[in-house]
């Protein structure tokens, strides 16, 4: 699997999506965006994520299906069928990669255990996604995103003091998992190009949430006690959010002066037009700055008030101090930033018209990854049924006369 002018990294990688939702449709929309071919294999009805959104053609599926689902083919299979888990079987042997994030269990229980799949295709990297794994005592517990941030350490590490937890808006659980199973994909099919052996990758909700909060895990080593929910506020002036003008939901800026780092607090003084407070003993140190914090903080706001946003940020950059203006959904598909570098990328849908989604964010040289539209429901099946394992046209309507398809 070379790249090369016409190739992409992973071109012809072959993976088999069965997923429900986010958190498998984010993996494997990775190895799309990097060249696999990946086939998503629908119940006839088509996944539950294309009917998320309402007033949305199942066929073509809603924004939330769109935004999840590019660069793939779809091809529908009843597994529930008698014939469905023999037709599954067969395509397996031609595939390289299975992605199944389906309620536990349910290949076992329609007699397609991992064994069996790796019997029909010794090579096969076959990855599991839930909510929380194989084992253990939650194994056959449901588990949503939600649930996922609150059993991963998510939940307990967001939100203001005395008042109850705040859910993250991340998708830590969901797309968290999708992109550590991806990375999981991709050192199993390494390892089995060089030794020729399959893998059976598991990747839990949970666990991504824990992995991706771990930093919050330092206070507990050394106090014992849990980290504690700070909403905003960092241990450091300036420090967290700050108000601009006009005044509206989303007029914020989030300002981090590292502490040890003399030089953010005089580019904050300069930014602001206080130069004459360059080695003021009230503020030169952190600690004295802390112990004014208030004062500090009127300081920072009286002067942030007076612009928008995305001037404060600008000028605070200008001088070497980490700024970011609180950018709202509809603020982020018009960010100047994002549009230079091309980061969303336009594409035609047939019920909501032309959308701007997001691209890769994995970028390298010479292989850009180009974006293309999700799948109709079943788009695929007459190329696939028929390339893969050589049905006839005949034959597919047989199928789909039978309802296996």
């Amino acid at each position: 699997m070379r790249a090369g002018a016409d190739r992409k990294p992973l071109d012809p990688l072959l993976v088999l999506e069965l997923t429900e939702g986010q958190a498998g449709a984010t993996c494997t929309q990775v190895l799309a965006w990097l060249g696999a071919r990946v086939i998503k294999v629908e119940p006839p009805q088509g996944e539950p994520g294309r009917r998320v959104g309402e007033g949305v053609d199942p066929q073509v599926g809603g924004v939330f299906f769109f935004l999840h689902n590019t660069n793939k083919q779809s091809i529908t299979l009843n597994l529930h069928h008698p014939r469905g888990p023999a037709l599954l079987t067969q395509l397996v042997a031609k595939a390289d990669v299975v992605v199944d994030n389906l309620k536990p269990g349910t290949l076992e229980r329609l007699g397609l255990p991992y064994a069996r799949l790796r019997e029909a295709n010794p090579t096969l990297i076959y990855a599991t996604l839930s909510g929380f794994g194989s084992d253990g005592p939650y194994r056959a517990f449901p588990c949503t995103e939600a649930v996922a941030e609150a059993l991963g350490g998510g939940l307990g590490t967001t939100g203001f003091p005395h008042r109850p937890p705040t859910l993250p808006r991340s998708d830590a659980g969901e797309s968290g998992a999708g992109l550590h199973a991806a990375l999981a994909i991709l050192a199993a099919v390494a390892d089995c190009l060089d030794t020729g052996r399959g893998h059976q990758v598991e990747v839990t909700m949970q666990e991504a949430v824990v992995n991706l909060v771990r930093t919050r895990l330092w206070p507990t080593y050394i106090t014992g006690k849990p980290y504690p929910r700070q909403g905003n506020d960092l241990l450091t002036v300036p420090g967290g959010t700050y108000p601009c003008k006009p005044g509206g939901p989303n007029d914020y800026v989030y300002v981090f002066v590292h502490p040890d780092v003399p030089a953010m607090w005089h580019g904050c003084l300069r930014a602001m037009g206080r130069e004459d407070l360059i080695g003021d003993p009230r503020y030169e140190e952190a600690r004295a700055r802390m112990a004014r914090r208030e004062e500090v903080e009127k300081l920072f706001t009286d002067w942030s008030l007076t612009l928008d946003k995305r001037q404060v940020m600008e000028a605070l950059g200008r001088h070497g101090v980490p700024c970011g203006a609180v950018l709202d959904s509809a603020e982020l598909l018009d960010d100047p930033h994002l549009q230079a570098r091309g980061f969303f990328v336009p594409l035609a849908h047939p019920h909501y018209g032309r959308l701007s989604v997001p691209g890769c964010p994995i970028r390298l040289d010479d292989t850009p990854a180009a974006l293309t539209p999700p799948p109709r429901l079943g788009a695929d099946n007459a190329a696939v049924y028929g390339e893969l394992l050589g049905l006839t046209p005949a034959q597919l309507e047989q199928l789909r006369h039978e309802g296996v398809i």
